[in-house]
């Protein structure tokens, strides 16, 4: 009897050793999850102010780009004036030649 409860004794505690290996096993593949869980969650906390960062230069330069062609369109639109003016007055200046040019063929036709 007493021979019967060693051997029951000691399978139980053969029991006990298993369940404590297999929770202590347990324990370190959770405690290993949990790392890489935490460096997961750094890394993508970085990547995602990585990407902010990128998105506002992105937007800085975007905003440099527009306003540098926004002038340099208003330049354009100038030279395009004062090239519109300058036209005008030559055309304007021709007619007039030519509107003298015609008055003095007029008077030379009327003397002859």
């Amino acid at each position: 009897l007493e021979e019967a409860q060693g051997q029951q004794e000691a399978k139980l505690q053969q029991q006990c050793a298993e369940v404590s290996a297999d929770r202590d096993g347990a324990l370190e593949r959770l405690k290993a999850a949990d790392d890489a869980k935490a460096s997961l969650e750094q890394r993508l906390a970085e990547a995602e102010q990585n990407l902010r960062d990128r998105e506002a230069v992105l937007a800085k330069e975007g905003s440099e780009q527009v306003a540098s062609l926004q002038q340099s369109l208003t330049e354009e639109q100038e030279r395009r004036s004062e090239l519109q003016r300058n036209h005008e007055a030559a055309l304007a200046a021709a007619q007039e030649a030519a509107s003298a040019e015609k008055k003095v063929l007029e008077e030379k036709v009327k003397e002859h």
